[in-house]
């Protein structure tokens, strides 16, 4: 049980039953085993200045079962976001499959992870001096819809707290609720994304200085070396074993190389 204090009834508890979300993960058709599955939500409130704070937070994980089958038996009621989350040998963690799903007390949500095309693709980068640790460099697909959430607002860039307070749940409404797929590429510079449902995607890849000598995995590093964003349609297939979709060769371009050609 959790309680919540609604505004408009200070000082009185109520309380909720835990709700139960449940699910399985497949890819290439097949029940993905020992998969590390989180489900996540944060609660924003704002201040008397209109700065936003994180009022609760909560974070769990599991794993798949041999069938593919994964569940979570107290979750608190309310919208959560439940995805694979992917690990690399330097420590860096993506999400991907993200669904947004909502969690009712006391009852059962289920939900499904996979399904979907094959996307593949190379990287490459003309005259790097140094040699690029590819394994800690992420590729990601996000849903393209009709509602974007663009760039996440500043609060200087509003005259009042209330324009500001509605940019601000308009952005983390939109960007919660956008699908994103990811990987990392193995040493090569290739990468592959698994089980991507028909639609329109933008492909975001970065690549940042690797800080040798910082303990930081280079996922969280400043320092941005190399780029590329780009549009990609996956087809709607009723046929599982499609061929996967090959992107080919993917020229990333440095920033400098981006700025000189406005």
């Amino acid at each position: 049980m959790y309680s919540e204090v609604p505004e408009h009834a200070a000082g009185k508890i109520t309380l909720q039953s835990w709700g139960r979300l449940e699910g399985s993960v497949t890819l290439g058709s097949r029940p993905a085993a020992n998969e590390r599955i989180a489900v996540r939500n944060q609660v924003l409130r704002y201040d008397d200045a209109g700065r936003m704070f994180g009022f609760v937070t909560y974070h769990f994980e599991t794993k798949t079962d041999s069938a593919g089958k994964f569940s979570f038996d107290k979750v608190l009621p309310g919208t959560c976001n439940v995805f694979r989350e992917l690990s690399c040998e330097h420590g860096a963690f993506l999400e991907s499959h993200k669904s947004q799903v909502v969690v009712n007390a006391g009852a059962t949500t289920e939900v499904t992870l996979g399904g979907g095309r094959t996307v593949v693709g190379k990287l490459t980068l003309a005259e790097a001096h140094d040699p690029i640790e590819w394994q800690t460099v992420p590729v990601r697909l996000k849903q393209k819809t009709s509602s974007e959430p663009g760039p996440r607002p500043r609060r200087d860039d509003f005259l009042s707290k209330e324009a500001y307070i509605a940019a601000s749940d308009y952005f983390f409404a939109t960007s919660h609720a956008q699908k994103q797929f990811a990987a990392f590429c193995d040493n090569t510079g290739s990468f592959r994304l698994q089980d991507i449902p028909s639609g329109a995607y933008t492909l975001e890849i970065t690549v940042r200085d690797p800080h040798r000598d910082s303990a930081v995995p280079a996922e969280y590093l400043p320092g941005e070396m190399a780029f590329l964003t780009r549009e990609v349609i996956v087809p709607n297939t009723d046929d599982a074993n499609d061929k996967p979709i090959d992107l080919g060769v993917l020229a990333l371009q440095r920033p400098e190389t981006s700025a000189s050609a406005k």
